[in-house]
């Protein structure tokens, strides 16, 4: 103490330098206040820029009036208590500042020359590194050298030989919106396929809709004739793909007069659904101070996308985990009913993931700091897929018989249309790169892929060569509409793909010669198709199919997930051309297990 005076209705701030090795928290500040007035009081802690007060705020406190304590020797303090410590680096000045909006509160001060209220003796010099500003406006401070404001800095006392262990749990997933329509249905089943991008879920898992619209009205103010109700609430799904699935309704729901009205899309904007986030790649995110002498370990415990828990592993935070089985965090109603060996397995009942901190410190003026509001599990999903036809074309939905023909005739690699009329109508409507089946045949009841299409429906080519028959039996054709292959004009039905643009070359090419840098794990697979057109070709580009190539050495997979190792396709003999463009398609039966590429380049040569 020493001084009876301070404080006003202009700001006032003391400045000073904290101690303790790395660092320290402070909890309080103590005042020791003459008259409290009758307006609540500010105290700020800021930076300083070159020795002045900032209007840098690290934390401030706001008390009452009738929270202060005041007194005639500066024996009373006043506590100014921080919603939570507040850490200072060592060595560094600091200042805090006091706000009150009117003459009435004084603070106690010492100044040297001054008598000390507690003790009556003469201050002789500054009690701290510090000094008292003063300022009428609070941006222009005036230092005053030998006055210092009267206050006791308290800090935080840590328990060395304890530990901290916060632990984080998933959320309930929320249902999100689905795009548009996302319901597909078709005559003569009660099957209906769900459009659910990145869904989460397999075969067998539970599904919730609600906020389904009516749409195509059919009797009794159903949808598409199935009623309102059969869709809102709980569905089992099965053939799943990564964006779709098919749920069955009971055939009450649908039969009758109440039968289905079409093959189309119907549904609304405001269908929502419960959802499930897939994991190849687990991080970690948190915000945080860590100190030296300090220390903070991080412990996952997850789920496999087979609803198995996981055993508990070591991550670092903000860093990568790749897990060796694909991560799960599971809707409630599936995370409750299917995890392995049911609730008493699991983290923590209807959730899918852990995270554990383990806190400690060696030094009492320190601890590591967490900002709980800013943990998060971020979980990416590699989209790669190894579908064939089976995996994703629903036989009910998707196939489409062509008319039955006796004027279908096979030779080769081609299958005719005899007669004009329906038939080659029909084979006009077939794409290149989908599958056929043949019925009704005498040597070619098989499937087959189309390599092209005649423009005038007389004939298709397909893979593999068929058996030389001629027209005779009445044949069906049936196309299965949901599955492309490789060689189709644009993508796949698998997910991931890679395509260029189409390359114009000035001068025309023979070969070409397609490189780059990969990194494939075993069972992950990498694709290359290219196309090519003349310059007087009057096929739309866009049209003409690709053709797969084939690597010019064994291509032994990549067991260092930080090795890319170069490839190279050669293709020679080609006809001249003048435009290319190339395809990559990657594959993989394990999502965890996936091929990576870069610096790919492409040359058109004339050999």
């Amino acid at each position: 103490g020493g001084g009876d005076g301070g404080g006003g209705h202009d700001p006032l701030a003391q400045t000073f330098i904290s101690a303790g090795q790395n660092g320290v928290f402070i909890t309080s500040i103590d005042l020791y206040f003459q008259t409290a007035g009758t307006r609540p009081v500010i105290l700020q802690i800021v930076n300083t820029v070159e020795g002045h007060p900032s209007h840098k705020i690290i934390t401030q406190k706001i008390l009452d009036v009738k929270d202060l304590n005041v007194s005639d020797d500066a024996s009373v303090p006043t506590r100014f208590y921080f919603d939570s410590p507040v850490y200072l680096t060592d060595d560094i000045e600091y200042a805090f500042l006091i706000k009150v909006d009117e003459p009435g509160c004084r603070v106690f001060f010492s100044e040297v020359g001054q008598t000390n209220l507690t003790d009556n003796r003469i201050v002789s010099s500054n009690p701290l590194k510090g000094t008292l500003f003063l300022s009428q406006n609070g941006q222009t401070w005036t230092p005053h050298q030998y006055r210092d404001v009267k206050f006791t800095l308290n800090r935080a006392e840590f328990d060395t030989t304890a530990t901290g262990n916060p632990i984080f749990v998933n959320n309930a997933l929320p249902k999100r919106t689905l795009n548009s329509n996302p319901f597909q249905c078709a005559t003569g089943t009660n099957k209906v396929r769900v459009t659910h991008l990145n869904h989460g879920f397999k075969d067998n898992d539970f599904v919730t809709f609600s906020g389904v619209l009516d749409g195509f009205y059919g009797a009794n103010s159903t949808t598409q004739g199935i009623q309102a109700d059969a869709l809102n609430g709980q569905h089992q799904v099965t053939e799943t793909t990564i964006d779709t699935y098919i749920i069955t309704l009971d055939n009450a729901d649908i039969t009758g007069t109440n039968s289905v009205l079409g093959n189309d899309f119907f549904g609304g904007e405001t269908v929502k659904a419960t959802y499930q986030l897939a994991g190849d790649l687990v991080q970690p995110s948190v915000s945080q101070l860590k100190f030296p002498q300090t220390s903070t370990v991080y412990r996952y415990t997850g789920m496999s996308s087979g609803y198995s828990k996981q055993g508990v592993v070591t991550v670092q935070e903000n860093d990568n985990y790749y897990p060796s089985l694909r991560h799960l965090i599971a809707s409630e109603e599936n995370a409750v009913v299917k995890l392995t060996g049911g609730r008493a397995n699991n983290i923590i009942s209807g959730t899918s993931a852990k995270l554990e901190v383990i806190m400690t410190s060696t030094n009492s003026f320190l601890s590591p700091v967490i900002d709980t509001e800013r943990v998060s599990l971020c979980m990416t999903s590699n989209r790669i897929t190894n579908y064939t036809r089976n995996n994703v074309n629903v036989t009910e939905i998707d196939d489409r018989a062509l008319t039955a023909s006796t004027g279908i005739s096979f030779s080769g690699n081609t299958i005719s249309a005899t007669a004009s009329g329906t038939i080659r109508d029909e084979f006009k409507t077939l794409d290149i790169g989908k599958e056929i089946t043949i019925s009704g045949s005498s040597n070619n009841n098989t499937t087959f892929t189309i390599t092209d299409v005649t423009t005038d429906g007389s004939s298709i080519d397909v893979t593999p060569a068929t058996t030389t028959e001629t027209a005779s039996a009445s044949i069906t054709v049936t196309q299965h509409e949901n599955y492309f292959d490789g060689i189709a004009p644009e993508g796949t039905s698998n997910a991931a793909n890679y395509l260029t643009k189409r390359f114009t070359l000035a001068n025309p090419a023979t070969a070409l010669r397609i490189m780059f840098e990969a990194n494939r794990p075993e069972p992950s697979v990498i694709d290359i198709y290219y196309k090519i057109s003349s310059e007087g070709d009057v096929r739309d580009f866009d049209d003409i199919p690709y053709v797969k190539g084939t690597l010019e050495v064994s291509d032994n997979p990549d067991e260092n997930r930080d090795l890319f190792r170069e490839r190279e396709y050669t293709i020679s003999g080609l006809s001249a051309f003048s435009n290319c463009a190339i395809k990559m398609e990657f594959r993989s039966t394990s999502t965890t297990e996936v091929p990576r590429v870069r610096n790919l380049r492409v040359l058109a040569l004339a050999l």
